[in-house]
């Protein structure tokens, strides 16, 4: 915190949006071909190239380990709640109860379903068999 508060006192508070206004303000500089303003702007990016990249560093590792700090007070406030916390030796379960009704697996409905399965496999089966059969027929009939 103190490396930022010093390149604070240099004139580096946001390197991004600094850059971006001061490249603008050159380019405005020589468009009009002030030569103050240009040097002025010239200085001041100087000053951010030269410490752009400890700024940018600094902050995010900055980020980076708030970040990790709000990550260590949620497990630490979770571990203090499961450590303070007391929990009942004790759990009370419904009782068990007589369905109204027997549930079954409908048999008819299985035997049903199985049968048509089995039997729409079955035609498919025969009709890639006699696709197969005439093709080879053709391929047979064409080769001589």
């Amino acid at each position: 915190m103190d490396s930022l508060q010093g390149l604070g006192r240099k004139g580096i508070n946001d390197y991004e949006r600094q850059s971006e206004v001061l490249n603008l303000q050159l380019a405005i500089a020589i468009s009009q071909n002030n030569q103050n303003a240009m040097r002025l702007m010239q200085q001041k990016l100087d000053t951010i190239g030269k410490y752009g990249g400890t700024f940018m560093s600094l902050k995010n590792a900055l980020e980076f380990k708030t970040e990790q700090l709000i990550l260590l007070k949620t497990k630490y406030q979770e571990a203090r709640v499961d450590a303070e916390e007391f929990l009942p030796q004790k759990f009370v379960v419904n009782s068990a109860y007589k369905a109204e009704k027997k549930s079954y697996p409908i048999r008819w409905i299985i035997l049903l379903v199985t049968v048509f399965i089995v039997f729409f496999t079955s035609v498919l089966f025969i009709i890639i068999i006699e696709n197969y059969s005439k093709l080879q027929l053709k391929k047979n009939f064409s080769s001589q």
